[in-house]
């Protein structure tokens, strides 16, 4: 995902024409293998919420 989030960048992002199709095929290929980020990063967040709760984490 890191070479594919890099790809993106390195195309323009947003910006260009190019970047947004990259964009387009690469959600088309998340929702093909049913893969979704965002619920990734939910679980990241509450496994570092549940670590700060718990003393297992400290914020420094």
């Amino acid at each position: 995902m890191q070479a594919q989030a890099q790809r993106y960048f390195d195309l323009g992002g947003s910006t260009t024409s190019e970047g947004w199709a990259f964009l387009t095929d690469l959600n088309q290929t998340f929702v093909a293998r049913n893969l979704s980020l965002g619920g990734s990063a939910d679980l990241l967040i509450l496994t570092i919420y549940e670590a700060l709760l718990e003393g297992t984490l400290t914020a420094e």
